[in-house]
């Protein structure tokens, strides 16, 4: 009787210790599925999807439709922040919902978003749990069903520079590039090319080493220089074996060189550039060899830039100085010195020089200091002095 008695009361205290086994928190299934998710563990993540959620989606589809998106946007980093209801009476409930936070890198900048996600307590392998009811807003907050994400990189158009009245000092145009195909070359190519180069005012050699490179076949389109569509010299190519032309997208400035020193771009690292993703560009192309005077007319930055270089820090320095730098103009209004650099220490770096030698860089200099030294062009070099008439008011 004892031992049965016994047995009875051991069988009760199994089933006591059978009914006080912890029940599952859905804190913890919610931290189990964001740590996945923040790993890309998307296999991971499916294993704690509800069953309907399991019906309408195969765990295949669910990692490939994961992997499809993250791979696309290029995602990183990915952080989430739950926020965890403390409330036990919240937690007893068949479902609980929680808000998080996610934040992420991607291929077009970090990412953050709101949301919320839910928990379902369920019955699976013989024991109740909670698990993650899953819809594609949990991928993006504004996705539902049906949606696809598509990664596409958009070009942004250079904006126009207005002058005050509207009026377009640099906008978007048109302009022809000029190229040879060497197949439709006839007899003498050599004649044509030489042409050519007379005609645009080119290097025969600078053809040459362009139809000589190695990427160049004889069908293709070897581009050569761009010209205006009203440049004249073009009814004179038109005529010639071999030479093509077509249109291109250009940056137009319709002023020329009279609003050079109001507008300006940075284009693309040509041969000119030598630094790196630094480089110098012209305003306009005169067609012709530059001098002085026409880097002068044509607001020639790179002309200016490469004298700076080849006269060297110390004597452009020097040279600069008898054009009135850190000097006071010897004018009774207080005018601030203009100046080369800022600092004792000077020009600091070779790209520094050659922004210096086309007026940018550092150089401050006065409208008047601007304006004087504008006069050497007009008085034999020698710029002239500044005269003041103190006995004449102005309204």
């Amino acid at each position: 009787m004892k031992a049965i008695c016994w047995l009875c009361f051991s069988l009760f205290v199994l089933v006591l210790s059978g009914c006080s086994e912890a029940q599952p928190s859905p804190e913890e299934n919610l931290k189990l599925y964001i740590a996945s998710w923040e790993q890309q563990n998307f296999a991971a993540m499916y294993d704690l999807l509800t069953a309907e959620s399991q019906k309408n989606m195969t765990k295949e589809n669910f990692v490939k439709r994961y992997e499809s998106i993250y791979t696309g946007i290029e995602a990183s980093g990915i952080q989430i922040k739950p926020i965890v209801r403390e409330t036990a009476e919240e937690a007893s409930a068949d479902q609980v919902q929680y808000d998080y936070t996610l934040q992420m890198n991607t291929s077009a900048g970090p990412v953050q978003s709101a949301h919320f996600i839910t928990l379902i307590k369920q019955r699976k392998n013989d024991r109740d749990n909670w698990y993650i009811s899953w819809k594609p807003s949990l991928i993006f907050p504004v996705m539902a069903e049906g949606d696809k994400v598509k990664v596409k990189t958009i070009q942004p158009n250079r904006g126009d520079i207005l002058d005050r009245n509207g009026g377009k000092l640099a906008t978007a145009g048109e302009a022809i590039q000029i190229g040879l195909v060497s197949g439709q070359f006839e007899k003498n190519p050599e004649t044509v090319k030489q042409k050519i180069a007379d005609t645009l005012q080119l290097p025969l050699a600078e053809i040459d080493k362009k139809m000589h490179a190695g990427w160049v076949r004889p069908d293709f389109f070897v581009p050569v220089t761009t010209v205006p569509p009203e440049d004249a010299r073009l009814h004179e190519l038109d005529e010639l074996p071999g030479v093509a032309s077509k249109k291109i997208k250009v940056r137009y400035y319709p002023y020329r060189e009279a609003t050079a020193h109001l507008v300006g771009y940075v284009g693309e690292i040509s041969g000119d550039a030598s630094w790196g993703r630094y480089s110098v560009t012209r305003v306009s192309d005169p067609h012709l060899p530059v001098n002085l005077q026409r880097a002068f007319i044509y607001s020639d930055n790179i002309y200016f830039a490469q004298v700076a270089l080849d006269m060297g820090q110390e004597a452009f320095m020097e040279e600069a100085a008898k054009f009135g730098f850190h000097e006071k103009l010897p004018v009774p209004y207080p005018i601030t010195p203009s100046s080369l650099a800022n600092g004792e220490k000077g020009i600091r770096s070779d790209i520094q020089l050659a922004d210096s030698g086309y007026g940018q860089g550092e150089v401050q200099m006065s409208p008047l200091h601007v304006a004087l030294a504008y006069t050497a062009f007009v008085n034999g070099g020698s710029i002239r002095a500044t005269e003041t008439c103190p006995e004449r008011k102005f309204l």
